[in-house]
């Protein structure tokens, strides 16, 4: 769900993405390479480079595969909207899969729809039973 919270922040986004696209549009060559000199002088080597950050994040998760989840035979509860305009907030319990290929999103709830908004997530037995009751107790 988008809060008034994010939307500041992709304003923000938006707005030093719009400096960017003016400062490079607007500034000569010569004095982009040589602010881009200072930069360097200044902060000296940064962290890894994006293709560092992304082998290593590749690494991570083909280190991810094939554990064992945790949760295996913990059911889900999932409280969800099938779209803005509804009000009603719907809960779903699956327990026939676990939280990681939820995470992975590598199946498809029936019954949630692909747009659906959802509210929370919670694994095992009493949260989910509390969720369902929480919103069966509001209709």
């Amino acid at each position: 769900m988008i809060t008034i919270y994010h939307i500041s922040k992709i304003n923000k986004m938006k707005d030093i993405l719009e400096e960017l696209k003016k400062y490079f549009e607007d500034t000569p060559e010569e004095k982009i390479k040589e602010d881009w000199e200072k930069l360097g002088e200044e902060w000296g080597e940064v962290g890894p480079t994006v293709e560092e950050y992304f082998k290593h994040l590749d690494t991570i998760n083909k280190c991810m595969k094939g554990r064992p989840s945790l949760y295996d035979n913990s059911p889900i509860g999932i409280s969800f909207q099938k779209n803005a305009k509804t009000k009603t907030i719907q809960v779903k319990i699956i327990r026939n899969r676990n939280i990681d290929e939820l995470i992975d999103c590598n199946f498809v709830v029936p019954g949630i729809p692909e747009g659906a908004i959802i509210h929370e997530i919670v694994i095992g037995e009493k949260l989910s039973q509390n969720l369902l009751d929480r919103h069966i107790k509001d209709k």
